[in-house]
Parts: C-alpha cells; sequence; structure tokens
C-alpha cells in the first residue's frame, strides 16, 4: 500500500523546488526560465494555492501581465479559500491597476481577516483611505501596520506623508521619516516582497508629487 504522507510530501516538495527555481531565474533577469519553472510547478500541483500565487507575482513585477496575474490569483484562492497572501495581492492589483476601489478594499480586508499580523496588508488599506480622503481611517491603519512590524519602512513613510500633508504635524513626520531611515538600515539587506515593493514606489511618487506641488506653492 503506497504511503499517503510520502505522496503528500512529494506534491509538496517537488512543485516548492520549482517555485525557488522559478525565484532564482526571476531575479537575475531570466524571465522565461522563471516562467518555465512556475508553470511546471503548477503542472506538476495544479491544486497548489501557492504556486499560483508566485506565478501570479511574477507576470506582473516583471513581465507587466495584470490579467494574467489577476487569474493566478483567482486560481490561488480558489485552491485555498484562507490564503490570505493571495487575497493581498489581488487587492493590490485591483486597486493600483483596476481602479476597482471596492472590489480592492474587499481583498484587502478579507486578508486581514484571514491574517491579521501582516503590516503590509493593512499600509496598502490606508493608503487607500489616505486617496479617498478618510484620513482617520488611514492613520489608524498605518498605526497598526507599525505596531505588528515596528521596522516597517513603507508604514513610517506613509504616515509621515499624511502627518506633514493632511495634519499638519511636522514633528511627527520628520520623526516618522526618521524611523523610516533607521528601520531601512535594519532592513537594507532584506529583499522586499511583492506588496512592500508597491508601497515603496508608491510613497516614493507620492512625495516627489507633494514636493513638486510645494515647489509651485
Amino acid at each position: 500500500m503506497p504511503d499517503r504522507s510520502s505522496k503528500r510530501d512529494h506534491d509538496v516538495i517537488l512543485p516548492d523546488r520549482y517555485i525557488a527555481v522559478g525565484n532564482r531565474h526571476s531575479q537575475v533577469g531570466n524571465y522565461q526560465s522563471a516562467l518555465v519553472a512556475y508553470d511546471r510547478a503548477i503542472g506538476i500541483a495544479p491544486n497548489y494555492a501557492k504556486a499560483y500565487n508566485y506565478r501570479g507575482s511574477f507576470k506582473y513585477a516583471n513581465l507587466g501581465d495584470i490579467q494574467g496575474a489577476i487569474a493566478d490569483f483567482d486560481s490561488a484562492v480558489r485552491c485555498d479559500p484562507d490564503y490570505a497572501i493571495a487575497y493581498a495581492n489581488r487587492g493590490l492589483l485591483r486597486y493600483q491597476q483596476l481602479g476597482d476601489i471596492p472590489a480592492a478594499l474587499a481583498d484587502l480586508n478579507l486578508a486581514i481577516v484571514l491574517n491579521p499580523r501582516d503590516a503590509s496588508v493593512y499600509t496598502t488599506r490606508g493608503l487607500i483611505k489616505y486617496e479617498l480622503g478618510d484620513i482617520e481611517y488611514a492613520l489608524a491603519d498605518y498605526d497598526l501596520a507599525i505596531c505588528i512590524d515596528p521596522t516597517f519602512v513603507a508604514a513610517y513613510n506613509c504616515r509621515g506623508l499624511l502627518k506633514n500633508v493632511k495634519l499638519m504635524d511636522i514633528a511627527g513626520a520628520l520623526t516618522d521619516y526618521d524611523r523610516a531611515i533607521t528601520s531601512g538600515r535594519l532592513r537594507q539587506r532584506t529583499r522586499s516582497s511583492f506588496i512592500r515593493g508597491f508601497l515603496q514606489s508608491w510613497y516614493a511618487q507620492a512625495s516627489g508629487t507633494w514636493r513638486s506641488c510645494r515647489s509651485f506653492g
């Protein structure tokens, strides 16, 4: 009689190896080889949510394939309805690329219910609330993100921008920016995740826009 535990290990370990191969190829710019590896992982384990999530993140970040990424995140949550990071990633794309705020917030809210300890998801939701003008809610989300992860640079940057532009709290903003700089030094050797990378680029664009507006004010 076959060993069922061995089969389960095989079903996870082998696709994980291909995911790792895909990640390595992606990091050095071998995108075609990376995609082949992710495809292979899914071919081996077509119900493995993690494989779809990694391929979806890769498709967006490296290929600019928005619809392909959304489809992979859809598949990830279909395979595992409790897979928080896939909801968070889909919510990010729905917000950033599709402009579908209600659907984005629904995904982010569910991601938080499933995993209330992910600082990046609170920060993403906070910046949506910031852009909607719900400053109190945005500030609360940034505060929660920092409480969960006191070294999360993007949360300090986003909260500093809010304090600077919306609350006119210059001292508070400078404190947050200083903390972001200190935290950045601590994290400088840490590889950014999909969402974390987006949050950092969003902050750079938002703060640049604010500086441009101030220079003409």
